[in-house]
């Protein structure tokens, strides 16, 4: 009897030993390496280990079911960051008969802000924006982060040579960008298309500094003359957006407002000093 129950224990375990080794675990464990915080416009590579076969899934990060990618049966997989950033993939391979499919990972892309000029020094602003400084006096302009590497600074354009700091030393008139990446992606080379603006002026030495909009000018824009009031004046100096200066007037000190013909100038904008006192007053004002 005890012969015939064992007999049968045998019997019953082979015909469930199939079955549960059917469900047993694989004695490997894929796992998924390689790129998954990607540059802007830089693809990048997922691997596995070394099986038989391989099939790759994707799945948006947020939500979804994973979807078999097509033709990725290789043991890596190429992943850009445009068809490819904020997905989960995972691959399922296959070793001597047995297959196992990896945890997920999350493929990312990093995002950066556009180049832009962080301004120091001694300048003021013009109507049009321009930056406008004395001759004799700096401006420094530095590259907002994260532009670390890989610079070029442009004047106009054109190549400023050994310009390649994040920060240029501007003493001249100029129309400044720069070029750069962030170290973090040192390929992504973007350009600032926002230029620096840059005009010199003759300033008169032992006057007070030129602030900005201290002169009401009108009207403004102006077509044929401007009106200024400024007590004691015995001078009136206009610059142009280059720093060249294009009309000088005498006035007399004893009267506080002033009238300039400003006709025969070009349409554009045009930096005002008036010198009174030992002060030079300034604004801005645009010829029609």
């Amino acid at each position: 009897m005890m012969k015939k129950f064992l007999l049968s224990l045998f019997i019953l375990a082979g015909l469930l030993l199939p079955g549960l080794k059917s469900q047993a675990q694989c004695p490997f464990d894929p796992v998924v390496t390689g790129d998954t915080l990607l540059c802007p416009n830089t693809p990048g590579v997922l691997t596995t280990q070394v099986y038989d076969t391989y099939q790759w899934y994707k799945r948006y990060m947020f939500g979804g079911t994973p979807v078999a990618v097509p033709g990725a049966t290789s043991q890596t997989l190429v992943v850009d960051p445009t068809n490819d950033a904020a997905y989960y993939f995972k691959v399922e391979a296959t070793l001597n008969g047995c297959t196992e499919m990896s945890p997920e990972v999350l493929v990312d892309a990093w995002l950066f802000l556009l180049p832009f000029t962080i301004i120091e020094g001694d300048y003021t602003i013009g109507g049009s924006g321009e930056l406008v400084l004395c001759q004799g006096d700096t401006i420094f302009l530095i590259c907002g982060m994260p532009y670390d590497t890989n610079i070029q600074w442009f004047d106009a354009g054109n190549p400023i040579p050994g310009a390649n700091n994040d920060t240029l030393i501007v003493t001249t008139a100029g129309s400044y960008t720069f070029s750069g990446a962030p170290s973090l992606c040192p390929n992504f080379i973007q350009n600032q298309f926002i230029p620096s603006d840059v005009v010199v002026i003759t300033c008169p030495t032992g006057v007070s500094e030129i602030s900005p909009s201290s002169v009401t000018i009108s009207p403004n824009p102006a077509e044929n003359f401007i009106s200024i009031s400024i007590a004691g004046c015995d001078r009136i100096e206009i610059y142009d957006i280059t720093g060249k200066l294009v009309r000088s007037e005498k006035t007399t000190g004893s009267e506080s407002n002033h009238t300039i013909d400003v006709t025969k100038l070009p349409s554009g904008s045009y930096n005002l000093i008036g010198y009174s006192n030992n002060t030079a007053r300034s604004g801005r004002f645009y010829k029609k």
